[in-house]
């Protein structure tokens, strides 16, 4: 998580110092910044696998959660990019 926070830093300080086209690449920027986060529920997935594959937490929540939380990964990843670059947005009715 920190890795990430600081490539996104550098290339927010980037952008910054660019004048050409700097709002579009701010939208990119903030929409790769979610996309970046997206493999954080695959790793809460597969921490849920693990608690009940080590019998530490066995429960029907996490035998689901394991699906639920990875499928999150192919839904979410689209809807970013719909909602936050404004070239895909003008796709949208």
């Amino acid at each position: 998580m920190v890795i990430i926070f600081v490539v996104r830093r550098k290339l927010i300080n980037k952008i910054a110092l660019a004048n050409k086209d700097r709002k579009q690449h701010e939208k990119i920027a903030r929409a790769l910044s979610y996309q970046l986060l997206l493999p954080c529920g695959a790793a809460g997935g597969a921490l849920a696998w693990i608690l009940d594959l080590t019998q530490l937490w066995t429960n029907e929540l996490t035998q689901r959660l394991v699906m639920t939380l990875f499928s999150v990964f192919s839904l979410v990843s689209p809807i970013i990019n719909f909602t936050m670059l404004p070239p895909y947005r003008a796709l949208l009715p």
